[in-house]
């Protein structure tokens, strides 16, 4: 075995680590394991943009979607009534494969240009890599169109001939919608852009907590048109003109995403906008057909007049899925995190949902939930086998029923976690302190990264998470109509102020201290695993340090303050049954470093031997780690979630889940009584 040790003054690195090179675990991940339709699990391919359109002429609609510089298919299989796509897993046809085709696209029928004429094309910005290259070049305008089984590819120019290059200052990538504003019969650019230079001057896109968030503006992105002057065998498109509504820029918040739809009916082209915030915002067009005027119009509302309110619909596309002439609205969530794309049809002049898009499934296509999965294995209703309750980002954790048994696992399709009210559970950073480390582009995000256990000591498990902000959060479980639900979430303190915790972090629940209430094990912001001792209360009590093996504060990580700082998950056992509380540790956001970790307990109170790397990384943007005997051979079993991680040399998926078999560990955990699930 090897050691690689690395320190710094005063702290005990997790870096210092016990590797024996012995990766024989392989993760499993959960399946179905029936064959009914399942929701579209859209993160498998990408999807940071889609929209709908017949492309094989079948007479009904497809789905095509962004992803890593192409564009892809998802054909729609099922019935006029009933729309149903593709399974993902299994058909994954890229149509065009292009460096060029950033985040975002349009569907274009009408530019002016003569190669297009009749042929349904695409139209894209290039793409910055990250938000930190914002400003570094200029993301110029394509468009692509179909020449049977190739593509003809067209630059976009100005007026004056030169390259279209007016977006150097934006997130990623301009979001982009086509309509003909002006009647001159050409398709006019509909343009959103964040402007990141704008919303944090500073220039430190990526400081996290080390900018301070008041310096970020959330109000920075804007809406632009640009008008349509191609001729026959040129694209052409006028400067970008700011979209003013009631004499004011077009704004939204933190991102933009426009889309051209004639709400009203009366001809003409109005905008719904969507943004990095729940609500859909309509602006009514009270011009012509050829001078547009925009006037907001408030937020689409659901099919009971109230708006539509979920982080889960704030990307809208519209398109007729069921073949009844009218068009549905179709709406995803941040383009990071796509999985669901929710479908509403119309009602009574609002939008009532129908639920996520289905897909057809098969026994073997992988349990997706919402987001970046992090799991709490439990038996949720009660009848002897193991459930899952999943963590997401966006914060709309899941609960997945296992409708088998251990030995024969069918999964229901993961349904929403409740608030007392009966209402979804879903909530949002910024409500509980600071927001993200992204800025306003993520403080309407946030992550749950559960542990369910009776907190407060009346025999209902409530829920302890980590957050985007610096923070642990609390919610109280009750029993409502036979089945758990929860109080909105309060943050943890310490002395009535706030505790301050390291970002993204699932903690450790158990009664440390043998005082009868279970205590807080987590990072601090100074990313140092603190135990704070519970009261069965939001307050907690003064915390104490773990030691690392040379009896110093053990830091977890040595990235302070910025985008990876935090992000680990914990939890604690008597791993080898020798009477003393051992940890592991999810190590995520480093790929160099991170997986899972074993820290032996010593001799000593409070301090660990050397980690022993267990299982290398999965998730980059931690999975989590939760114990459970799955199997009941007597060895607790990791649970873990995938999200854009690597398995071996294939990407994973966001939001898969696996199992990982205790007794397959390199450092095996001392069995314990052995227990029946194979009923």
């Amino acid at each position: 075995m090897g050691y690689y040790r690395m320190m710094i003054t005063g702290i005990a690195l997790a870096a210092v680590v016990c590797d024996l090179q012995a990766q024989e675990a392989v993760p499993r991940p959960f399946v179905f394991g029936h064959d009914k339709d399942v929701p579209l699990a859209a993160s498998v391919i990408g999807a940071s943009d889609f929209l709908f359109m017949d492309w094989d002429g079948d007479g009904d609609n497809d789905m095509m979607t962004t992803s890593g510089g192409s564009i892809k298919l998802i054909e729609n299989i099922g019935s006029k009534k009933k729309p149903k796509f593709n399974n993902v897993f299994i058909h994954n046809q890229v149509v065009l494969k292009d460096a060029r085709v950033g985040r975002f696209f349009s569907l274009i029928r009408h530019s002016g240009v003569k190669a297009q004429q009749g042929l349904p094309s695409f139209i894209a910005f290039e793409r910055h890599g990250q938000v930190s290259d914002a400003g570094k070049k200029q993301l110029a305008l394509h468009m692509f169109i179909p020449q049977g089984k190739t593509w003809k590819v067209m630059q976009a120019f100005d007026p004056e001939g030169k390259p279209i290059q007016d977006f150097l200052d934006c997130w990623v990538s301009p979001t982009i919608d086509v309509a003909d504003l002006n009647g001159d019969g050409k398709e006019d650019l509909i343009v959103g852009s964040s402007h990141p230079r704008v919303a944090q001057p500073s220039l430190k896109f990526a400081a996290g907590y080390n900018n301070p968030q008041e310096s970020w503006n959330p109000h920075a992105s804007r809406l632009y048109v640009m008008y349509n002057r191609s001729v026959p065998d040129s694209l052409i498109f006028d400067h970008p003109l700011l979209i003013e509504a009631d004499g004011a820029p077009v704004t939204a918040f933190g991102f933009p995403y426009p889309v051209a739809f004639d709400m009203d009916k009366d001809g003409l082209t109005d905008l719904v906008v969507g943004q990095h915030k729940p609500g859909l915002m309509y602006f009514r067009n009270a011009g012509t057909k050829t001078q547009p005027r925009f006037t907001y119009a408030g937020l689409l509302a659901d099919g009971r007049k109230a708006p539509i309110s979920s982080i889960l619909a704030i990307h809208p596309r519209f398109a007729d899925l069921d073949g009844d002439g009218r068009q549905e609205l179709l709406a995803s969530t941040y383009f990071g995190c796509v999985d669901n794309i929710l479908r509403f049809t119309p009602k009574k002049g609002g939008w009532e949902e129908q639920g996520p898009l289905m897909m057809a499934s098969d026994r073997n296509t992988p349990v997706m939930p919402q987001g970046i999965g992090t799991i709490a294995p439990i038996d949720w209703d009660g009848d002897g086998d193991t459930d899952m309750v999943v963590g997401s980002e966006p914060a709309a954790p899941k609960v997945i029923i296992n409708k088998g048994s251990n030995a024969k696992p069918v999964w229901e399709v993961p349904a929403p976690l409740q608030f007392v009210d009966g209402s979804k559970l879903e909530y949002y950073s910024i409500d509980y302190g600071l927001g993200s480390v992204w800025g306003p582009m993520e403080w309407y995000m946030e992550r749950v990264l559960p542990r369910l256990a009776d907190w407060d000591g009346d025999g209902i498990r409530d829920m302890l998470t980590g957050s985007m902000g610096l923070r642990q959060l609390f919610l109280k479980g009750r029993m409502i109509k036979g089945e758990l639900r929860f109080e909105k979430p309060v943050a943890f303190k310490v002395e009535g102020k706030p505790l301050a915790a390291g970002q993204r972090v699932q903690p450790a629940v158990l009664d440390l201290n043998a005082d009868g209430h279970p205590d807080l094990i987590a990072m601090d912001d100074q990313n140092i695993l603190r135990c704070w001792p519970g009261k069965g209360t939001d307050e907690l009590g003064q915390p104490q340090v773990f030691l690392g093996y040379d009896g110093k504060p053990l830091q977890i990580k040595t990235r302070m303050l910025d985008i990876g700082h935090g992000r680990s998950s914990f939890t604690m056992t008597d791993w080898d049954l020798d009477g003393r509380t051992d940890l592991l540790v999810y190590h995520a956001f480093d790929r160099k470093r991170g997986g899972i970790y074993y820290y032996r307990a010593s001799d000593k109170p409070m301090q660990f031997e050397k980690p022993v790397k267990l299982l290398k990384l999965l998730s980059f943007h931690n999975g989590g780690i939760a114990l459970s005997d799955w199997d009941g051979d007597g060895y607790p079993d990791i649970f873990t979630g995938g999200d854009g991680g690597h398995l071996g040399k294939s990407a994973v998926p966001r939001g898969k889940l696996f199992l990982i078999s205790g007794k397959e560990l390199p450092v095996p955990p001392a069995v314990r009584k052995q227990i029946n699930h194979s009923k």
